[in-house]
């Protein structure tokens, strides 16, 4: 499980274009090498010094230094804890902040950032496939809410800040599907039902922007955006016009708002 686990993250780094060494860091994170490091890291004592000497030094020899730093990154942002609560009050807003800026800090080199996004995407995936085959247990619940809650709290508005909007809306529509099962199968049926007509709209806006633009000697670039593969910018002298449908969580977000 843990090398389907490892190869998940990577394929997911690969698909944000990120290099070698964070997709080597990807298939490292769930391997001893870094399972084991974070939990000596944590632990006190001299066995767990000992250990956690032993291990770095094996990604050193194994992978270079490079690596190492990245998986030491990695074991930091691990022992950060943050107290969840799906709530929006003041306080616990700017609580998440001071994390997302813990966060930042402590990784230093960007690529831990990513690797780490990349790492809670699968684990939100594998939790949004447990919920589909009912396999989440009563006992799982509060470790599933938890790390849902730390997704809208902490990792979804990081990777928004680094422009990572399809990681960031996956991550916000997987949280709220995990939080509230109930109201995402009626929102996503709600949705579909609409689906053919807001398309219509949106095709028919871009047709009419891309004219205008033409018509005012711009090249204009109109693609529909599928993957993160497809998701790269037009050249400096076009302009890129696409449509998106708004997502699940930006709808529930402002229908609470709203006390719809």
């Amino acid at each position: 499980h843990k090398l389907n686990d490892s190869i998940s993250v990577a394929h997911i780094l690969a698909d944000m274009k990120l290099d070698v060494a964070s997709i080597v860091t990807g298939l490292l994170i769930h391997s001893e090498a870094v399972v084991g490091t974070a939990k000596a890291s944590i632990n006190s004592g001299p066995s767990s010094s000992s250990y956690l000497e032993k291990e770095q030094q094996y990604v050193q020899d194994e992978f270079g230094s490079e690596i190492l730093k990245l998986v030491q990154g990695i074991t930091k942002i691990g022992k950060i804890q943050y107290d969840s609560s799906f709530s929006s009050s003041a306080f616990n807003q700017q609580q998440a902040e001071n994390h997302r800026k813990m966060i930042v800090a402590m990784a230093k080199d960007i690529r831990v950032i990513l690797v780490k996004l990349a790492d809670q995407t699968y684990t939100l995936r594998k939790l949004k496939h447990s919920l589909s085959q009912q396999e989440i247990q009563h006992q799982q619940k509060e470790k599933t809410t938890a790390i849902a809650n730390e997704t809208l709290e902490l990792y979804a508005p990081l990777a928004h800040r680094l422009g990572l909007y399809r990681i960031k809306t996956e991550m916000e529509d997987t949280s709220l599907q995990l939080l509230k099962p109930k109201e995402y199968q009626e929102l996503e049926s709600n949705v579909r039902a609409k689906q053919e007509q807001r398309q219509v709209y949106t095709d028919t806006v871009i047709h009419i922007l891309k004219r205008q633009l033409q018509q005012g000697g711009m090249m204009v670039v109109t693609t529909k955006r599928k993957t993160f593969k497809e998701e790269e910018a037009p050249s400096s002298s076009s302009i890129q016009v696409t449509g998106r449908a708004k997502s699940f969580y930006s709808i529930y977000q402002k229908m609470q708002s709203q006390k719809l």
